[in-house]
């Protein structure tokens, strides 16, 4: 093999490379491409039943992070009350770059839960604390608190 075949079988094998390292990068999932979701399972009776929530953050696809969210819900449906495991739903559509926000009074026996999804963790936590009081009554509307956050892609 001359010098010159050398060459070219070299930038070739370069042109390869590069051509394989940029199709990796391309479907290397992001922080800029991240997805999450949020699925709760609600019974007649949160009080009596409990609620079920499960969210996903920082998946490479919508259909990824949704049944991440549908997975982790149900377990935690079947942790506490097994009924509750079938009634996990997706709340609205997926989120790219926000944070979601969950508020729970912790005390058994209360109504009070909400979540709260937006651009920064302290308008979703805003959101969510005022979604929880609105469901608490009256007499428990301080004690709901904010029990969760996870923030997808760049959101803070």
């Amino acid at each position: 093999m001359n010098s010159q075949s050398n060459r070219r079988a070299g930038a070739l094998a370069l042109a390869l490379y590069c051509s394989t390292l940029a199709t990796a990068l391309a479907l290397w999932p992001s922080r800029g491409s991240a997805e999450g979701a949020l699925a709760v399972g609600v019974p007649r009776n949160v009080a009596e039943s409990g609620v079920a929530i499960g969210y996903s953050y920082d998946y490479a696809t919508a259909q990824e992070a949704t049944e991440a969210a549908m997975t982790r819900c149900r377990q935690r449906g079947n942790e506490t009350t097994p009924s509750i495991a079938g009634l996990c739903v997706q709340v609205g559509r997926t989120f790219h770059n926000q944070c979601a926000v969950i508020a729970m009074d912790k005390e058994a026996g209360t109504p009070g839960y909400g979540w709260g999804i937006a651009p920064t963790q302290s308008k979703a936590a805003e959101i969510a604390l005022a979604n929880c009081e609105a469901l608490a009554g009256a007499d428990r509307r301080g004690a709901c608190e904010v029990t969760s956050t996870a923030c997808d892609g760049d959101a803070k």
